[in-house]
Parts: structure tokens; sequence; C-alpha cells
């Protein structure tokens, strides 16, 4: 409050790294899908052992928040993904990314639990704030498709850890 009240100019920085999380996300989701940490592990054990792979092309994306990162996301998955699904608390201002082609379909943060069986990769960029803590948790993970990925580049608090630890060992969720 001292600070709102004081002649200090509060300014955001919305989307400044928004090239580099896309990137990375590009390159978790590249990774997961071509199974390259089991192929670092034989790889390290001298195991050439031939093994199945994901493929990226086929996969439909869902992508909770489409701000600045959630958008740059999708300008780089939209060439290579079937599909790119979005949620975004700001529905209006996400609606033109649908006539842009950005996205296929939008969908209100409430119903969140109509999107999670439809998509292939989950990306998570959402902010942490009250609503959003512990978002996905049990319920949430399990509607996931089985064998789908979850990449969060949002904040951690967002995703119950607990939750996505016990999805992953039971093998309902591939990464």
């Amino acid at each position: 409050p001292a600070v709102i009240d004081s002649s200090i100019l509060v300014s955001g920085c919305s989307a400044l790294f928004a090239s580099q999380v896309a990137e990375q996300t590009l390159a978790l989701l590249t990774g997961l899908v071509r199974s390259l940490p089991i192929f670092f592990r034989a790889q390290l054990k001298r195991d050439y052992t031939r093994r199945p792979t994901d493929i990226l092309s086929d996969k439909r994306i869902g992508i909770l928040g489409l701000g600045g990162n959630g958008r740059q996301i999708a300008r780089v998955l939209r060439p290579i993904v079937a599909s790119i699904a979005g949620t975004d608390l700001f529905l209006n201002e996400c609606r033109t990314l649908v006539g842009q082609g950005l996205i296929d379909e939008l969908y209100d943060p409430a119903d969140l639990h109509a999107l999670l069986p439809k998509v292939d990769v989950l990306i998570v960029t959402l902010p942490l704030t009250a609503a959003n803590e512990g978002l996905l948790g049990d319920l949430e993970l399990a509607r996931m498709k089985p064998g789908s990925y979850l990449i969060n580049v949002g904040r951690g608090s967002v995703v119950k850890t607990a939750s996505l630890v016990k999805c992953i060992k039971n093998g309902h969720l591939a990464a």
C-alpha cells in the first residue's frame, strides 16, 4: 500500500521472456515425446536398443493461460501440431486468436474439466494467484487422457506435486 500511495511508478513486463519460455516448452515437449531421457540414460550404459517413441505432429495441445507466454507457445507450436485449444481469464481479448488461426478452440476457465480429456499435451502458463493455486490436482489430472503429457512453464504451485507424481508413477500420464 505504501508504494501504491507513493509517487513510485510500478509496472509489469508481461511476455518479456515469451520467446525463451516458448523455446523451452518446445524443447521439453520434443524431448518427452521423443523419449530423450530414456535414450540418454541408455546411451550412458552403452545400450543402443531400439525403443518406441511418440509423435508430436498428431498431438492436440491445450494451453492454460493465453497471455504473452501462452500466445508465443501457440505461435511456435502452430505449424507442428494437429490442433491447439486454450483457456484464459480474458476470453474477449483471446477470441481474435481463433480468428487469426493461432488456436482452434477457446474455452472458458470454468470449462477446464471439458478441455482436459480432449488434449494430448497440457501446457500450463498460469500465474500463481489464489484462484490458480492447486488448480490441477487429483481430479483434474485424472481427467486428462491416459498417456498424455503435462508441461508447466507457469508457477509450480498451480499443479499439486503429489497428484502429478502419483499420475506419472501409476502410468496415467506419460510425463
